[in-house]
């Protein structure tokens, strides 16, 4: 009879801290979020003016984050850099900047945003970068779509 009810508590013991620790890993990834591919590296962390001054943003209408991109392949021609966020309840992303750059060197910084504020409504962010291939005679066009879950 002792034995049985031992393992029973014992059992329950077991299921409990181990569900307890699956959770706990779950909550939260990692700050800075990077997302790379063979061409950018995409860093969104948190506002780099949030850390040096004592303004705070307003966290009931939005929060800061700061994005790096960096070009990680073959140089690249008319790169373009764009941001949208998402709205609840809607399909519509909505755009929050457009950035033509011109040239990226291989290994350059391609763009640099220290103050990006997304409202707090919003759950997901698309950075898109879109660049021609000067190797082809008319230039082709190519896009690459980073997404952030953001405000979680």
């Amino acid at each position: 009879m002792y034995p049985k009810i031992i393992c029973i508590f014992m059992t329950i013991v077991c299921l409990t801290l181990y569900s307890a620790n699956a959770s706990a890993q779950v909550l939260e990834e990692p700050v800075p979020y990077i997302k790379s591919t063979e061409q950018w590296s995409v860093q969104l962390s948190k506002s780099v003016s949030e850390n040096l001054s004592n303004e705070k943003p307003k966290s009931d209408a939005y929060n800061e984050y700061s994005l790096l991109i960096r070009n990680t392949g073959e140089a690249r021609n008319n790169v373009t850099v764009e941001a949208y966020r998402n709205e609840p309840n809607s399909h519509t992303k909505y755009g929050l900047w457009s950035s033509s750059i011109g040239h990226v060197q291989s290994g350059g910084i391609a763009f640099e945003h220290t103050n990006l504020p997304v409202g707090i409504m919003a759950d997901t962010l698309l950075i898109d970068v879109m660049w021609e291939d000067s190797a082809t005679k008319n230039g082709r066009k190519f896009k690459q779509t980073f997404a952030f879950a953001v405000n979680r």
